[in-house]
């Protein structure tokens, strides 16, 4: 039985933190993965914490171990946009100012495809792959207006879907749940909230690898 390589992209989500080692979002999604798929599953970490879109659409550019890791994957997750989210939300916050939030935005338009671009540029030859896109989750339910911009951030994530490229819906999941779901540093999913991510990454389905 052939074993079905896994790059995780991302920032902190991809990292883990706020969750105890082995309990953040890639190990609870390989675990379900080796689940549905009935095989066994290794997974490779690419992940930069802090890192805004752009940041890591660099990396997949210049770093020869990611670039590796995407040409070799039958399976990819990208979680990508919260840290653009949050840096914009910060001046918001302290002004009521959305100039900021709006150039986050045109900056998610333009640079979260240059992500999916390479990913698909490292996988032109190769049939049998899916990425998963990770939705971003709201973890300040209770400021005015923060719903309506991750799902504005959420808009520019969902329509890079084609073909291979899926979107898991990650903000429903956490709706009514972040008093369950958020670690106590208020931004980071705890393992639960690790859990929830990878369950609704695993529902946005497989691609051709499940028949494979």
């Amino acid at each position: 039985m052939s074993t079905i390589q896994y790059a995780a992209i991302g920032d902190s989500l991809t990292v883990g933190v706020g969750a105890a080692s082995g309990c953040g979002f890639v190990e609870a999604y390989r675990e379900l993965a080796e689940q549905r798929l009935g095989r066994p599953v290794q997974a490779i970490v690419c992940g930069q914490s802090g890192a805004k879109s752009g940041e890591l659409a660099e990396r997949l550019l210049s770093d020869n171990d990611w670039r590796h890791a995407v040409k070799h994957a039958q399976l990819i997750t990208v979680t990508a946009g919260g840290n653009d989210l949050l840096d914009a939300a910060k001046p918001y916050y302290l002004t009521g100012e959305t100039s900021h939030l709006v150039r986050a935005v045109k900056t998610m338009r333009t640079q979260y495809p240059r992500i999916i671009d390479h990913i698909c540029g490292l996988k032109a030859k190769q049939k049998n792959w899916a990425a998963i896109l990770v939705g971003l989750y709201n973890p300040l339910p209770w400021a005015e207006e923060a719903g309506i911009w991750v799902e504005r951030f959420n808009r520019q994530i969902r329509r890079q879907q084609r073909g291979n490229i899926h979107f898991a819906d990650v903000h429903s999941a956490f709706l009514h749940h972040e008093e369950d779901y958020i670690s106590d540093d208020g931004f980071h999913p705890n393992a639960f909230g690790y859990r929830a991510i990878a369950e609704q990454v695993c529902r946005s389905g497989f691609g051709s690898i499940a028949s494979g």
